[in-house]
């Protein structure tokens, strides 16, 4: 929930300063220039170091929680053990999956920045 509660909080604060200031936020696009440490090139050649990034987990490595409720596919096993003989079993509850969304160098994302272009909030990647 800190996350959302994270990327609410960065959409707000954009937008008030959007209206308050009198250069409204802009809508930018960039390709990763480099993954550790994350670098992102502007259409226009400036380069923006990770520390004026704001990642939205769009674009980040990150776990999710998801409820299941389903059965294994049969598969046989080997050495002639029972336990590992051909079976069917449920595999139900909340169960963490790792989502393996890191950036990675030369992919084209979509930006938005902060009155005075000190912060840039990476939405998501864009094109194929």
């Amino acid at each position: 929930m800190a996350n959302v509660d994270l990327f609410y909080e960065t959409v707000k604060n954009i937008a008030l300063n959007a209206v308050n200031s009198k250069r409204p936020m802009n809508i930018l696009f960039g390709v990763v220039e480099s993954e550790k440490p994350l670098k992102i090139r502007l259409d226009s050649g400036k380069i923006i170091p990770e520390s004026f990034l704001i990642l939205c987990r769009n674009v980040t490595d990150h776990t999710v929680y998801m409820k299941v409720n389903h059965q294994v596919e049969k598969m046989s096993g080997g050495a002639k053990d029972p336990s590992f003989q051909s079976h069917i079993h449920q595999y139900k509850g909340t169960k963490p999956f790792e989502v393996l969304n890191a950036l990675k160098s030369g992919e084209n994302v979509v930006l938005l920045s902060m009155q005075g272009g000190q912060t840039y909030l990476v939405l998501d990647r864009v094109g194929a």
